[in-house]
């Protein structure tokens, strides 16, 4: 989950849902009469794309703006994963 959201104790007490879309967890709240949504990565979901990754031979990956999973480190396992294979 975002870093920045585990301190709304509001957001960070909700349970996460699963998008069967987008292969990751999302979280839906109301802020001010307004339906939110908040789609995130996590172990389960990177680990998911890539083994999409591996199974479909695809011969690159990119992560848009790296640095925002501290200290959510167990992110990098699955990516770290990739470099075994």
């Amino acid at each position: 989950m975002p870093q920045n959201l585990i301190s709304n104790q509001e957001i960070s007490s909700l349970s996460a849902k699963w998008s069967n879309i987008s292969l990751s967890p999302y979280l839906v709240y109301y802020d001010k009469d307004k339906i939110k949504q908040i789609h995130f990565e996590s172990e389960q979901s990177l680990k998911l794309k890539t083994d999409i990754i591996m199974s479909t031979n695809i011969k690159g990956v990119a992560i848009w703006a790296l640095g925002y999973e501290v200290p959510y480190t167990d992110l990098w396992k699955p990516i770290s994963d990739l470099n075994k294979n």
